[in-house]
């Protein structure tokens, strides 16, 4: 499954060293909530491909917009790879 990104926001770090986003995507995508799952994010930014986490920490509501949390180690960067239109890939 690919995932693309409309907008993001970054949460900071937390206590174990990964990085916190939420990620806006165009439609809503249909997740296990608390379930973090294995993906990857192809940052156009880099060219590269970086392994994250993405989960539903609860699920959305009526008027939210379509959006997953994501977490990855805050020593890959991407609070400054990521962009608008990057692909989050889920195997």
């Amino acid at each position: 499954m690919e995932i693309e990104i409309c907008d993001f926001d970054c949460f900071g770090e937390d206590g174990s060293g990964e990085s916190r986003f939420v990620l806006y995507t165009k439609d809503r995508v249909n997740l296990p909530f608390k379930m973090l799952l294995d993906a990857h994010i192809l940052a156009s930014s880099s060219g590269k491909t970086l392994p994250c986490k993405i989960y539903h920490p609860q699920p959305n509501g009526r008027l939210d917009p379509p959006m997953l949390h994501m977490k990855a180690d805050a020593k890959l960067g991407l609070r400054r790879l990521m962009s608008n239109g990057d692909i989050i890939i889920v195997k």
